[in-house]
């Protein structure tokens, strides 16, 4: 944890304090606690994330509300399963509305989806892991929306996570926890620095605003 300490700074102490409340079966982070002026709004539903309807309703939310914009929106899914199925589903309505949608590693390289969306002059829908994201900062002029899919829960693939992991009997507290809070910080500070824009849409219902 010394070394968690290093990384993190007095950030990872705080963040285990903003997100104590967090349980395995049914999280819940009290966004308002995250500092940043970037709002997190919450879509109430009661859909069991777990469930492939949760995924039909992400793919029915998406459709109903990115399907006038006129510039950029931008669709963070932690995993890829969830893009494939966003692009497959949303791709011919989105077409027909005029809008270029570009989904991480379907329409093409990441180097690729960087290039177009600098190049591209029609409205666009991004869908991107948050990794993604936070990596390549892509140009997304007047961003119109921005909507988190899923909680984006999880460790980065560095060993020096698994070893920790398998040292601590609470893996899911003094890492997992955490790591998720910083992510969630990571990207309100880039929508809010890079983009200007002041609102990230939640779908994820396990988030419990405080």
């Amino acid at each position: 944890l010394q070394l968690l300490w290093l990384i993190y700074g007095d950030c990872y102490a705080a963040d285990r304090e903003i997100l104590s409340t967090i349980q395995h079966s049914n999280l819940q982070i009290p966004t308002a606690s995250l500092k940043s002026s970037t709002q997190i709004i919450h879509d109430s539903h009661d859909v069991d994330t777990r469930s492939q309807q949760f995924t039909d309703y992400i793919i029915h939310y998406l459709k109903n509300n990115l399907s006038d914009i006129s510039h950029t929106a931008l669709v963070i899914s932690p995993t890829k399963h969830i893009i494939k199925q966003i692009h497959e589903h949303l791709s011919l309505h989105i077409k027909e509305q005029g809008i270029t949608l570009l989904s991480q590693d379907i329409s093409g390289s990441k180097g690729k989806i960087v290039q177009l969306l600098e190049t591209n002059e029609s409205p666009t829908i991004l869908v991107c892991t948050n990794h993604f994201l936070l990596k390549f900062q892509p140009e997304l002029a007047n961003l119109e929306k921005a909507i988190l899919t899923k909680l984006p829960i999880g460790l980065p693939a560095h060993k020096i996570y698994r070893i920790l992991e398998k040292e601590d009997d609470n893996s899911f507290g003094n890492l997992v926890i955490p790591q998720t809070a910083a992510t969630i910080r990571h990207i309100l500070d880039l929508l809010q620095n890079k983009y200007n824009q002041k609102k990230l849409i939640n779908l994820d219902n396990r988030t419990i605003n405080t």
